[in-house]
Formats: structure tokens, C-alpha cells, sequence
């Protein structure tokens, strides 16, 4: 996971491969969330479908950000969706184990809720 200036959007890469061994230094900082938590995106957000990645413009503050296909599939599925509904479709759309699905989830999730794109509708516990 890192972050590049790409084209003046910021660029926010969300890939694991399947084979990689993750150190646990990857879930420093990562927020834990319920399996039954769910997300509202931030109202007012203008996205772009480019169908290999999903590019999302917040006019507050003008910044992009792009969503690798992970992302984007967890976009698309995010509103009336649990957590455990979005890891089971990453699973199954990438041919991911569940521990990397719900890894690469809970990252990207994170990552949303602190740039405000996001916020946690209900989390369940």
C-alpha cells in the first residue's frame, strides 16, 4: 500500500498480491472494524468509471484519488453492504483467501474513513 502523485491526483494503491507473505507491521494503524459494519460514502462525490480503476473527486476540498479494481469493486458495492458482504465479494471476484480479502478491505476502508470519503454508518458491536 502506498501513495504516489500521479497526474495531479493523489494516488492511493491498494494491492496484495494473493502469494505475498504480509508482515505484521502491515496492520500497524489499520483500524479494526466488526464484521457487520457498514459505510456511507460522502455526499456530494463526483466519480469517474474508467472500469480498470475508479477515480473519485472530493469538490471540498479538490482533491482525486484513484481506487485500484479492488477498490473500486468495494466502492460500488459499499452503501447497504456489511464488511463480511464486501470481503466475501472480494474473495470471490479475485480469488482471494477471506485473511487477504478482509486484509486488503479493512486497509482501504481505513484509509477512506481518514481522507473523509467515508464515514462508518454502524459498526455493529
Amino acid at each position: 500500500m502506498g501513495e504516489q502523485e500521479a497526474g495531479g491526483r493523489r494516488r492511493v494503491e491498494h494491492t496484495v498480491p494473493a502469494a505475498c507473505l504480509l508482515p505484521p507491521a502491515y496492520l500497524t494503524g489499520v483500524k479494526s472494524f466488526s464484521p457487520t459494519a457498514q459505510f456511507v460514502a460522502k455526499p456530494g462525490l463526483v466519480t469517474t468509471d474508467l472500469e480498470s480503476e475508479l477515480i473519485l473527486l472530493d469538490p471540498d476540498s479538490q482533491q482525486m484519488y484513484s481506487l485500484n479494481p479492488t477498490g473500486r469493486l468495494i466502492w460500488q458495492k459499499l452503501e447497504g453492504c456489511t464488511l463480511e458482504q464486501l470481503v466475501e465479494a472480494v474473495s470471490r471476484a479475485f480469488e482471494v483467501d477471506q485473511k487477504t480479502a478482509l486484509t486488503d478491505a479493512s486497509a482501504l476502508l481505513a484509509d477512506l474513513l481518514q481522507t473523509g470519503l467515508i464515514t462508518l454508518a454502524a459498526d455493529g458491536d
